[in-house]
Parts: C-alpha cells; sequence; structure tokens
C-alpha cells in the first residue's frame, strides 16, 4: 500500500502548493509560476540525482520517455494548469483537472496493457458525474466574474495532456531507470523549453513579477519538488489505473485548504464540495478496481 500512499500524500501537498500559487497568481503571471516551479525542481531533483545515483547506467528509452512526458505534462500541462487556477481557483480547477483518470484509464489499457476492471468503469464515471456537478458551480462564478465559460477548457485540455504525460513517465520507470533519475529528466527537460520563452518573450513579464508574488510561487514551488518527488517513486511501484486516480483526489484538499486560507479569493459552495467528494469517491473505487 505504500504507492497509493504516496499517491495520496502527493494529492496533499500539490493542494497545498496550489493556495500560494492562488496567492501569487493576484499579482504575478502564470509564465513566472511555470519558470519558478520548474527551475525550483529542477535544483532538488539535480541535488538528490547527484548525491544518489548519479545518472549511472541510466536506460536511454527511459530519459527519451521522461523528457517527452516532461514536455506534454510539465510544460504544456502545467501551463494550462495554472491558468485554471488563476480563472477558477485551486479548488474547481482542481476538480476539472480530475477528469485525468478518464482518459488515463484509456492510456493505461491501450498502451501499457493494464486490465481494466468494471469498477475501474464505474470509478471513471463516478468522476465524469462530479465534475458535470462541478459545472453548475463553475458557471455560477464564470457569470460573476465576466469569464466565458470557455475557461474551463485549461484545465479540461490539461487533463488529457496530464493522462498522457503519467503514461510516458510509466513507460520511462518500466525501462530501469531510477524515480529520482525521471524526475530529474522531467524537470529539467522542463525548464530548457520554457527558457528560450523566457530569454525573449516572457523577459520582462517575469522580471517585473511583484517581489511578493514571486516569494509565494518559490512556496509553492518547494511544495510541488517535494511532492514530485513522492511521485515518481509511487509511480514506479504502482499501476498507473491505480496510482494517478489517487493523485487526482486533490480537490478534497485544496478545497479544504481554500476554504481555510484564502478567504473571498474562491468562492467555496455546496456545489464545489458536493462535486469533489462525488470525484473522490470515484477515485475511490477505481482504486479498489
Amino acid at each position: 500500500m505504500l504507492g497509493p500512499a504516496l499517491a495520496l500524500c502527493f494529492a496533499l501537498l500539490m493542494g497545498f502548493a496550489s493556495i500560494f500559487s492562488r496567492r501569487g497568481l493576484q499579482t504575478g503571471s502564470f509564465r513566472a509560476l511555470l519558470v519558478i516551479s520548474l527551475g525550483v525542481g529542477s535544483v532538488v531533483f539535480l541535488a538528490m540525482t547527484a548525491v544518489t545515483t548519479g545518472f549511472a547506467e541510466t536506460p536511454v528509452m527511459g530519459v527519451v520517455y521522461a523528457g517527452i512526458g516532461a514536455i506534454i505534462g510539465s510544460v504544456a500541462g502545467r501551463s494550462l494548469y495554472f491558468l485554471g487556477i488563476n480563472y477558477l481557483g485551486p479548488g474547481k480547477s482542481l476538480s476539472v483537472s480530475a477528469t485525468s483518470p478518464l482518459y488515463a484509464t484509456v492510456f493505461a489499457w491501450l498502451v501499457l496493457e493494464e486490465t481494466i476492471t468494471p469498477l475501474v468503469v464505474a470509478g471513471t464515471v463516478a468522476i465524469v458525474g462530479g465534475i458535470v456537478v462541478l459545472s453548475k458551480d463553475i458557471r455560477t462564478q464564470t457569470a460573476e466574474e465576466s469569464y466565458s465559460n470557455a475557461v474551463v477548457l485549461y484545465p479540461l485540455v490539461a487533463a488529457v495532456m496530464l493522462a498522457m504525460a503519467v503514461t510516458l513517465r510509466k513507460l520511462a520507470l518500466d525501462t530501469g531507470i531510477a524515480p529520482i533519475e525521471a524526475g530529474t529528466v522531467n524537470m529539467v527537460v522542463g525548464l530548457v523549453v520554457v527558457l528560450p520563452l523566457f530569454a525573449t518573450r516572457w523577459r520582462r513579464e517575469i522580471l517585473e513579477t511583484d517581489p511578493t508574488a514571486l516569494r509565494q510561487f518559490s512556496i509553492a514551488s518547494t511544495f510541488m519538488a517535494v511532492a514530485f518527488i513522492l511521485y515518481f517513486v509511487g509511480l514506479q511501484i504502482t499501476n498507473a489505473s491505480i496510482f494517478f486516480p489517487l493523485v487526482q483526489t486533490q480537490p478534497l484538499f485544496a478545497l479544504a485548504f481554500s476554504a481555510a486560507l484564502l478567504g473571498n479569493l474562491e468562492v467555496i459552495s455546496r456545489w464545489s464540495v458536493v462535486g469533489s467528494t462525488i470525484i473522490v469517491v470515484g477515485a475511490a473505487l477505481v482504486v479498489l478496481g
């Protein structure tokens, strides 16, 4: 049960990190958050790799799979994820992103050849049902803040990309690459991809980020880095179709932290709670499957 426990710890840390992300995004940009999170993650993972494996006898295909997963998940997926937090708040954005198990289940069956049981199907249906309930609350908030309902697409597309990323990361780990090495490739490749944008199009915007926002982003990024250490270790020893739904219990933690710490920065209604609860129940069914 170590793998599922690590997945839940990852969800808790990411839910907590989203609170600091949300605070920073009040005055800072998601681009600054993306660069800082990848930068902090790269430093943490490179330091840990240096004192552990040192990339000795690392499988080349493991590096390739982890690198592609980084581009899809850590750059494209995370960018959309941060935009979702900015427009919808951490609780609701994470709840929409929780549709990832639906896509991850399909990828696990088609690519990883994992067995899909009736309980897994039932859990997936429950997750989708939770999103339907949650969408009632999302429509209320977007109307209040003059946002188009299309902002829901940010976390939704991120969900597909994150599901693709977890499949690629599982393929990488199955080659024998160490979890800390896979995590290092994930962070460093992601950072290398965004650095040209930082040096050209994003430079002024990021350098002019409010110092308070930078502090919030740095705190969030530190929690994310620790969370991803648990992520890669847990994914190595657990089927993706079981591990990933547990990762998507983040909404439960994010909503709890939002209600306690964000005040009026995020509207929490009964629909938020009901929708997120259904999603968590669905994730539990997937695990039991």
